[in-house]
């Protein structure tokens, strides 16, 4: 499954929204003080740099480097480069290698991993699983706190019931139930205090 590079910034983007404590500017200081805290160790600052680096952010685009410390980051934990790390890989590679990652980030309550999930097995997906997806969507929809959000996952959970027959909705609600159980008290990631 593609996905189109808007989106891929789109993602980036949106979940760096809420890493407001480390400098995300690019004047000279607020690039030393990211430096410094990626020579430190600090998982945020890694996958802050590593989104600039993907990205060209700050004037400098390095691929590598950026995947590099998205994985440092990953490696330590961080939520949201764990998920980074699943959007690269189905866009570059494929959507089985990426749902790894998405499932990761969502058992650490990255709630934006809950959609990408319920999108991997969803319509035109090499791996689908309408039960799954709508399953997925169920959990997102549940967690979701803004109403124009939460309106668009209960469209798409009125359009996949629309598209399956009555066994396999009986396999999605016992899906969704399972997931719930799983995933519903998982408080949402927050990366500041």
């Amino acid at each position: 499954m593609k996905i189109y590079p808007a989106i891929f910034f789109l993602q980036l983007f949106l979940s760096n929204c809420a890493h407001a404590q480390l400098p995300r500017d690019c004047s000279d200081a607020s690039q030393k003080l990211l430096e410094a805290e990626v020579q430190q160790g600090n998982p945020k600052a890694q996958y802050l740099l590593g989104n600039q680096l993907l990205t060209g952010q700050c004037g400098r685009k390095d691929s590598d480097e950026g995947v590099k410390l998205e994985t440092k980051s990953a490696e330590s934990g961080y939520p949201p480069a764990i998920h980074i790390l699943g959007v690269i890989l189905r866009r570059e590679r494929s959507i089985q290698e990426a749902v790894p990652f998405f499932l990761g980030a969502a058992q650490k309550g990255f709630r934006l991993a809950e959609v990408d999930l319920a999108f991997a097995y969803g319509e035109g997906s090499p791996i689908k699983n309408l039960p799954l997806s709508y399953a997925w969507f169920s959990v997102a929809e549940s967690h979701e706190e803004k109403a124009e959000l939460k309106q668009f996952l209960a469209s798409n959970l009125k359009m996949l019931a629309g598209k399956m027959g009555d066994a396999d909705m009986e396999k999605a609600n016992q899906l969704k139930e399972k997931l719930l159980a799983d995933f519903g008290s998982i408080p949402r990631f927050k990366d500041d205090p």
